[in-house]
């Protein structure tokens, strides 16, 4: 039984490492707190991530997905019909999408929102196998960061809120004289 530690030490690291599994499966509550990190894909092929994002109160919530590009040539091939789609109930949403030389970025912000937020990510890591230290050889590699930010009035929302009591005031002022 020689082999029971090392066995014991490879169940243990791939218990220890689940950002760099081919899938990935992850729940956030945006209320308490909020979600930064960075994916490797250690495999070349298809992959399907999946992030569940749930708001508490009305807020408006940021997703933004980033991907490294390395001397011109991607990392990731995301599938064209399906690579970012996002489900949940929304007031309005705005779209936002930046593709430079070294980073291609999209970003989601979504007006008004409470409730579950589903974020699925599909493509295929196609790179040429570049070594991250502590990782390995990746071969696609993409961050992602999610935040609900809680709405709060304006000034002017509470000075027409004072205006319509002083208004109402004066009302009953009047009606109560004569």
């Amino acid at each position: 039984m020689k082999y029971a530690p090392i066995f014991s030490a490879l169940v243990l690291s791939a218990a220890l490492t689940p950002a760099m599994a081919q899938n990935a499966n992850k729940a956030v509550n945006l209320t308490t707190s909020q979600h930064a990190d960075t994916f490797y894909k250690t495999k070349k092929g298809a992959f399907t991530d999946t992030f569940t994002y749930t708001v508490n109160s009305s807020s408006d919530l940021y997703l933004a997905l980033s991907e490294l590009v390395l001397a011109n040539l991607k990392q990731i091939d995301w599938d064209d019909t399906e690579a970012f789609k996002l489900t949940g109930s929304f007031g309005s949403m705005t779209w936002g999408e930046s593709n430079a030389t070294t980073q291609q970025q999209l970003s989601v912000l979504g007006q008004n929102f409470s409730g579950v937020a589903t974020l699925v990510l599909k493509g295929s890591a196609v790179g040429t196998g570049n070594f991250v230290n502590d990782v390995g050889d990746v071969y696609g590699q993409y961050q992602i960061q999610a935040n609900a930010i809680e709405a709060i009035p304006e000034p002017e929302t509470y000075a027409l809120l004072l205006a319509g009591l002083g208004f109402v005031g004066y009302v009953a002022r009047r009606r109560k004289q004569a």
